[in-house]
């Protein structure tokens, strides 16, 4: 998937907290809230920033390329919010260095300057705040946003997000620790100015996907002609790639769906908006002695429409 920027701002009223339920959208990825309780405090003083602010990092990868367009999360205060709660959030996703042991970022203080992230959000409130009940003995608020603008996920493909609360004097805000999966998550603290590893926990998120998904199936025809990548699951409006291979002795000739060509090129690429179902079509290319130093190609092509025969031959010298 290319590598996409966005850098979006939201005003509150384009924000639905909690309107759209898991139930009415399909979930791509999710790390539930621990049943301890806990927090990662990932926020900081609006405008100008505080030695206490705290940026807080998590990996995820999907299982399907997916379209993102809701986040929604929980969270709380560690100190009781006694500075005051947040009055907004950023949601930001990155991608991973080479290696993917950590997140690709700079400093996060100068990131608008110089862009590191995939893409970033503004929310422009405090994501529909709602108490959901005391855990651990810490008040915790669940949190959700749509995004206005998907997030473009490609399966397999490790990305790190990052939901940023905005304070107007001490920053307490923390996101909640999620159930076990690595144990840690990356951070970076102003008053160190240094990124660490914090074996504390996982954060707990849930990421959406309210458009529809579709299957891509594909096949080979002759079935030994060649081999095929690139079918699955494909979030609506996400890119797909089909990549035919034709095998020794094949070439490729063609796309088919329901009988119809739809390309020539080895490399098929579309955007998902429907269950399809493609077949690949090769041809055996098969050199043949015929005579004394005479060789013979034969194979198949495509004239106007219809399979057409053909035969080569040429001297050997």
């Amino acid at each position: 998937m290319p590598s996409q920027r966005t850098n979006i701002s939201v005003c509150g009223p384009m924000l639905i907290a909690l309107l759209t339920s898991a139930s009415e959208a399909s979930i791509v990825f999710s790390r539930a809230p621990g049943p301890s309780g806990g927090l990662v405090v990932s926020s900081w003083v609006d405008p100008d920033g505080s030695d206490s602010d705290m940026y807080a990092y998590d990996s995820l990868i999907v299982g399907y390329n997916a379209t993102i367009t809701e986040v929604h999360w929980r969270g709380g205060y560690t100190q009781g919010a006694f500075g005051g709660h947040v009055t907004n959030f950023t949601v930001t996703f990155f991608d991973s260095i080479p290696g993917g042991s950590q997140p690709h970022l700079g400093n996060p203080q100068l990131e608008d300057t110089v862009p590191t992230y995939l893409a970033k959000y503004w929310v422009g409130s405090n994501a529909g705040e709602t108490f959901f009940g005391t855990v651990g003995g810490t008040s915790m608020y669940d949190y959700a946003f749509i995004l206005p603008t998907p997030f473009l996920a490609t399966a397999g493909t490790k990305y790190w997000l990052r939901i940023e609360g905005s304070q107007n004097t001490y920053p307490d805000w923390g996101i909640a620790v999620g159930t076990f999966d690595d144990g840690r998550y990356f951070r970076f603290s102003t008053g160190l100015a240094m990124f660490q590893f914090i074996p504390q926990g996982d954060t707990a998120f849930t990421l959406l996907n309210a458009l529809p998904t579709y299957t891509i199936t594909t096949s080979a025809s002759p079935i030994s002609g060649g081999s095929i990548t690139g079918a699955g699951d494909y979030s609506s409006g996400a890119p797909v790639s089909l990549t035919a291979t034709p095998s020794p002795g094949y070439a490729f000739l063609s796309w088919k769906e329901n009988g119809v060509q739809v390309s020539t090129s080895a490399v098929y690429n579309f955007t998902a908006s429907a269950n399809r179902t493609l077949v690949a079509n090769f041809a055996p290319v098969v050199p043949a002695l015929s005579g004394l130093g005479v060789a013979v190609m034969t194979g198949l092509i495509v004239v106007g429409g219809a399979w057409v025969a053909w035969k080569r031959s040429c001297r050997l010298s």
